[in-house]
Order: structure tokens, then C-alpha cells, then sequence
């Protein structure tokens, strides 16, 4: 085990979380910096696992950080109270927020511990819903002129950009771990249903969905 390692794995998040003060500062929309911090959440995650060690280290940093948040947390600095605050969409009540990040980092952990043996699978898995319910959001909420609702409100614009991440998702961590042409099809496929779970997700659902699938199309066919 490595403190210097955990100490820089536990600074990087809370300097990120630093950069949505500065956004809000800025004047930035609350939906941009919502989904700032969803992604950068989610995309850290996904790296920490091909860095971490042991199961050990993921426990150890996970509990320091929620220490530190805890702390944090004490009015005045309101930390977690601020962060939840950025995190809620415009309609949403803020326990729901937080029964929705909650929620996405306890699935985000045991997928991390159940497939430690294949990090990369878990980060492909991570990174789908990183990349992909960002860049839906982010393309499809500025430039979607296409509109369908099948659940919610969606563009197909959105829809193609959700399917874009979600392929540079699980092709990023797959290139490092050993690309054979042969895989494209299973890959397009797992992209492909998580654009489809995205378009249809109920509420927060998609973050949880996404990752759960892909990880386990990408296990039983790529192993």
C-alpha cells in the first residue's frame, strides 16, 4: 500500500470539485455544471480502478473521503450541502440528487470490487455513462432540433452523441487492453443499448443501467 498514492488519489477529486465553485462563479448554467461534475465523478472513478493496487487501497481512499467530506461538510464550509446543491436538476428535489449520486457511486463500487480482476471492463463500463450521458446532454441539449419522447424528452442528435460516447468509452481502456478487430461488433452493440437505456431511463435509472449492462455484455463476450 501506497499513502503517497492514496494521498494524490484522495486530493484530485476535491480539487475537480473546486473547478465547479469556479463554473458557478463564472456564471456558468446550473445543468452545465451538474453535468460537469457527473462526469468528472464518474470518468475518476473509472481511472481509479486501473490504478488501485489492492481491494485494500479502494477501501482505505474511499473512507478518507468520505471523512474529508464529512468535515467539509461542517457550516460554515457546507461542502456536501454545496455539491448536492450543483448536482440537482432544475424540478428535482435535492434528496433526490442525493439518493441518485448515492445510489450510482454504491453500483460504481461494487462493480469495481466484483470485476477487479478486469479492470478494464469495469472502466469501459464507467466510462459508457461518463462519456455517453454527457455527451448526449451536451450536444443534445443545445443543438437537439429533433425531438421524440419515449420516456422523457430526447433528440435523436442527443441520441447519436450518447452512442458516440458510450463507443469512445469502451473503446479507450479496450485499445490498452489488447484490441482484436473481431470485438467491433459486440462493442457497437454494447454502445447501442446503452444509447438505448439512455433514451428510455426513468429518473436517474440510466446511470445505473448503463454501466450494469455494458459490464456484463462486455464480460460475457469479450472474455
Amino acid at each position: 500500500m501506497d499513502p503517497i498514492k492514496i494521498i494524490v488519489l484522495v486530493i484530485i477529486p476535491f480539487t475537480f470539485s473546486l473547478f465547479a465553485y469556479y463554473l458557478h462563479d463564472k456564471g456558468k448554467e446550473p445543468w452545465f455544471i451538474r453535468k460537469y461534475l457527473h462526469t468528472v465523478g464518474l470518468t475518476l472513478i473509472a481511472i481509479y480502478a486501473m490504478l488501485f493496487s489492492s481491494i485494500e487501497e479502494i477501501i482505505i481512499t474511499v473512507s478518507v473521503v468520505i471523512l474529508i467530506i464529512i468535515i467539509l461538510s461542517i457550516i460554515p464550509l457546507k461542502f456536501a450541502q454545496t455539491m448536492i446543491e450543483f448536482s440537482t436538476r432544475k424540478g428535482e428535489k435535492q434528496i433526490e440528487s442525493l439518493i441518485n449520486s448515492s445510489l450510482t457511486t454504491i453500483v460504481a463500487l461494487i462493480l469495481m470490487i466484483v470485476l477487479y480482476d478486469y479492470k478494464w471492463i469495469f472502466t469501459s463500463s464507467l466510462l459508457t455513462v461518463a462519456f455517453g450521458d454527457a455527451l448526449g446532454e451536451f450536444i443534445g441539449k443545445p443543438y437537439g432540433r429533433h425531438k421524440y419522447r419515449i420516456i422523457a424528452p430526447k433528440s435523436i442528435e442527443g441520441s447519436i452523441a450518447v452512442f458516440a460516447g458510450a463507443l469512445i468509452g469502451i473503446m479507450i481502456p479496450y485499445l490498452f487492453y489488447g484490441f482484436v478487430w473481431s470485438s467491433v461488433p459486440v462493442i457497437i452493440i454494447a454502445a447501442l443499448v446503452a444509447m438505448i437505456i439512455e433514451a428510455l431511463s426513468i429518473s436517474f435509472l440510466d446511470n445505473i443501467l448503463m454501466p450494469s449492462v455494458t459490464a456484463f455484455i462486455l464480460y460475457n463476450y469479450l472474455l
